[in-house]
């Protein structure tokens, strides 16, 4: 398991409605006294909640399958089932929620405490006291849970943060983000020390106030970053939400000015959108150079951004940069982009139900049909009576009548195949009739 998760790919199932109950009232001196039975428990949801640790998808790609509770079955005397309990996960700030069959954003919980309901319970059944009558004064039938609903996501953390270095591998980042915060990152004097992003928090030089920002220190990109090479390239996506841009070069090195065009270039491949914002530049290292007036002529010549000039090894500087980089995001007017997809809604007009031929028959669509035929007790021939009433009453029968359906035929609903004098040629009530007294 890696040691820092980003990206996981779950499976959800929520819970079943409970089943309605079959019950007729029996007391003393009320014999016959009509149905109670009482409805299915709804099941439970499966509902996310943005909270701020970025270390809680690790959970989710050791388990991916989360499965909520089931509603429990009704009973008598109008008993309704318990609900299922809800299944509740949290996941960090910033996590996106992707379909993985379009790839489109389905939910972005940008915001800590923000929920999401990923995956909805089934309702319960209705229990045979709802369907008494004048007609049928005593049935003896029941609906049956809904099925919960069934999804698969594509999780996927963007930290979000106010600010965030980029730079080449051992630039000095991590030291950085150590310095001007209380982070204590791992620094090593080799390339690709930071495997993970690391937070930091930095608040007012004066401390005057209670405001703080959160910096982020994101592993190092490398040429082709963009097209996947290195470590940065997994990380690219965190660069997306922060505020501002703090480029970071290693003035050591030799064509360290170069290394700035290097790193606009990759950003600029990955998306475009990221070299607009507001951007900051940091020579590192000072301590290692004889020619700072050099430097600082070539940067002022060449590139055209504020800069500070610091060595995060002897503090040089540090309480300048740390001003800069406050000062300049307490004049961004930064919040993170919600990521939802608000696409305008068109309202058509939806028939109930639809036909289409298929060998030897027909096939019929429709969510409500579809839903009645999972909530019907076959096994029951007053609940096969009901189906055939509503189903009639939605038209049904009319309808594949003059598509041509003929006695023999077989009949396609939901998951179930019927033949077509099964549904509307039933048999009689195959319950004996009452003898007459003599």
């Amino acid at each position: 398991m890696p040691m820092f998760t980003d990206r996981v790919r779950i499976f959800l199932k929520a819970g079943h409605g409970g089943n309605g109950a079959v019950s007729f009232r029996r007391e003393k001196f009320i014999p016959k006294g009509g149905p109670d039975g009482g409805d299915g428990g709804d099941g439970g949801d499966i509902i996310f909640i943005a909270k701020n640790d970025p270390h809680l998808l690790r959970a989710l790609y050791l388990h991916p399958h989360l499965k909520a509770q089931r509603g429990e079955h009704g009973k008598g005397q109008n008993k309704r089932g318990k609900d299922g309990k809800d299944l509740i996960v949290y996941v960090p700030v910033g996590t996106v929620f992707i379909d993985p069959e379009t790839g489109k954003i389905v939910c972005d919980l940008n915001k800590e405490g923000k929920k999401f309901v990923a995956c909805r319970g089934g309702k319960g059944g209705r229990g045979n006291y709802h369907f008494r009558g004048s007609v049928n004064q005593t049935p003896r039938f029941a609906e049956k849970g809904e099925p919960g609903e069934e999804k698969s996501f594509i999780l996927e953390l963007r930290l979000i943060a106010h600010a965030g270095f980029v730079g080449f591998p051992n630039a000095g980042k991590s030291s950085l983000l150590a310095a001007l915060t209380n982070a204590h990152p791992e620094i090593a004097n080799y390339p690709f020390t930071t495997l993970n992003p690391n937070l930091g928090v930095i608040y007012d030089v004066e401390g005057k106030d209670g405001e703080y920002f959160v910096l982020a220190d994101l592993p190092g990109l490398i040429e082709g970053a963009s097209e996947g090479k290195g470590l940065g390239f997994k990380f690219l996506r965190h660069i997306e939400r922060v505020g501002l841009l703090i480029f970071v070069l290693d003035v050591s090195v030799p064509h360290w000015i170069d290394n700035f065009l290097l790193l606009r270039k990759e950003l600029e491949k990955y998306n475009p959108e990221i070299i607009k914002k507001q951007s900051l530049l940091v020579i590192n290292k000072i301590d290692l150079i004889d020619n700072l007036e050099e430097v600082k002529n070539m940067v002022s010549e060449k590139i055209d951004l504020p800069t500070e000039f610091v060595s995060a090894k002897t503090g040089e500087g540090i309480d300048r940069l740390r001003k800069l980089i406050y000062d300049t995001l307490r004049e961004i007017d930064w919040e993170p982009e919600e990521k939802e997809e608000t696409e305008e809604k068109i309202y058509t007009y939806t028939p109930i139900f639809t036909i289409e031929k298929m060998p030897g028959g027909f096939i019929v669509k429709g969510d409500k049909i579809e839903k009645l035929v999972y909530k019907t007790d076959f096994t029951s021939w007053d609940a096969a009576r009901h189906f055939l009433n509503v189903i009639t009453r939605m038209g049904l029968k009319k309808a594949l009548l003059r598509k041509g359906v003929k006695p023999g035929m077989e009949i396609k609903m939901g998951e179930m195949i019927f033949s077509y004098d099964e549904i509307f040629n039933p048999p009689i009530d195959p319950l004996p009739k009452k003898r007459s007294r003599k």
